[in-house]
């Protein structure tokens, strides 16, 4: 963290985002442990692991005339965990969701373990993109302002002030 105690002058949002992480630290290194021992408990068993897309999101999804929907974009495809798809396709507090999965699968139960790993490594994938794209020359575009606001949602210590 030696470059997190120095003033980062590389665009509008640099110094802003710089603080924050240095805040952030403690609660960060906290994350990556968690996430570690979550990783390591899902290799300890691969039997169950399936073909899983990655990034099932809307904008990766087309549907045709005829009512198919195709998923596109597979450039994120591994053998994982079903979870790593599932926490981004069905709402967590939505038990209507989760039933109708469950109702088609062989396999109805879900491991929260595995759940939780999927969402903390997206959110700690997102933290790096920010800080990296903040850590580099930018400029005051409303990219850069939605962006900045996105990598607030992220972080795990929050400021009422800048663009959070």
């Amino acid at each position: 963290m030696g470059t997190a105690r120095r003033p980062w002058k590389t665009g509008p949002f640099a110094e802003m985002t710089r603080a924050l992480l240095d805040r952030s630290v403690d609660a960060l290194n906290e994350r990556l442990g968690e996430y570690d021992a979550l990783a390591r408990n899902a290799a300890r068993d691969t039997s169950g692991w399936v073909i899983t897309h990655g990034e099932p999101h809307g904008a990766n999804t087309r549907r045709v005339r005829d009512g198919s929907l195709y998923l596109l974009d597979w450039d994120t495809v591994a053998l994982a965990p079903r979870e790593r798809d599932l926490w981004m396709v069905l709402d967590r507090d939505s038990r209507e969701d989760w039933l109708s999965y469950t109702s088609m699968v062989a396999a109805p139960s879900v491991n929260d373990n595995a759940l939780r790993l999927y969402r903390l490594w997206w959110n700690l994938a997102e933290i790096t993109e920010y800080v990296g794209r903040f850590r580099r020359p930018h400029d005051d575009s409303s990219p850069n302002r939605s962006a900045c606001e996105d990598l607030g949602q992220y972080l795990p210590i929050r400021q009422d002030s800048g663009c959070w």
